[in-house]
């Protein structure tokens, strides 16, 4: 039998260990050299998803925040989650498409860093693709295109009721209601059509003015209705209001007339019949 402390075992104990840490060595490198592999895969799927989705990601949304969270009833929502009860099922980073380097390339960022800067964040945003995040993002752009159309269809009102006032202010002189002035105690005075141009350049052709050079009053159907150039006064007549507005079009309706004290008014838009009388304040 050999005494483990003579030389010759002490060798071979040695050999051994040496042997099972080559071993180990080895096993390490393929483990390291297949997980390097793995990540180096992971990272480039993060980074593919992120070119796919800046593709198809509106340019006027990049750099707003996008948060959401799945809720208990596994509904995806935008915005922060009520903590209040049981919380939110499932809690997504937070969001953003940004644009790099002043040359137009954008990338997801979550968190504030970008999605394929290491494994951690791969991860994580490949956590909240399974979860939804796509639908998330689709809820978002879906919203901002409904405050789009809404806008449009705002702007296109104004746009066609400025068309209706500047057909008001190109009817002849027979055809269109002449507005009178109302900053006159004594009673009303006539108004002469003008083209006012805008501090912001916009021109509006349909206005009036008083006939006086003393008065700086003037009649806008469309918005402002009697007013002072400076917008320091309010006319003489009725209560908080500075006119009446016409029940079934967009205009403000022009003083055409008085007795007593009593002032008719009546709407500019050619063919309709309405009107109000309001009496002055003494």
């Amino acid at each position: 039998m050999t005494n483990v402390s003579s030389p010759a075992a002490a060798a071979a104990t040695g050999f051994l260990n040496m042997s099972n840490v080559i071993d180990s060595l080895k096993r390490l490198e393929r483990i390291g050299s297949e997980e390097s592999e793995t990540v180096r895969k992971i990272l480039e799927a993060a980074k593919e998803l992120s070119r796919s989705i800046c593709q198809g990601f509106p340019a006027n949304l990049r750099d707003q925040q996008i948060k959401g969270y799945v809720d208990r009833g596994n509904t995806i929502r935008l915005g922060y989650p009520d903590f209040d009860g049981d919380g939110p099922k499932y809690t997504f980073g937070s969001y953003e498409i940004v644009g790099m380097n002043g040359h137009g390339d954008t990338r997801v960022q979550r968190d504030g860093e970008f999605v394929g800067l290491n494994r951690d964040n791969a991860l994580s945003f490949a956590k909240d693709i399974s979860m939804g995040l796509l639908d998330l993002l689709s809820q978002f752009v879906e919203k901002d295109h409904e405050k789009s159309v809404a806008g449009l269809e705002l702007i296109n009102s104004l746009l066609s009721s400025a068309d209706e006032a500047s057909a008001v202010a190109r009817r002849t002189e027979s055809d269109r209601t002449q507005p009178q002035c109302v900053f006159h105690d004594d009673g009303l005075v006539p108004m002469t059509s003008v083209t006012v141009t805008m501090t912001n350049g916009e021109v509006r052709p349909w206005w009036w003015q008083c006939s006086d050079p003393a008065c700086d009053g003037y009649y806008d159907p469309v918005s402002m209705g009697y007013h002072k150039r400076s917008l320091s006064s309010i006319p003489s007549y009725g209560e908080p209001f500075l006119s009446p507005h016409c029940t079934d079009h967009s205009f403000v309706m022009a003083a055409v007339d008085e007795a007593d004290r009593i002032v008719k008014f009546k709407c500019p838009k050619p063919g309709c019949t309405n009107g109000q009388s309001i009496k002055r304040r003494d």
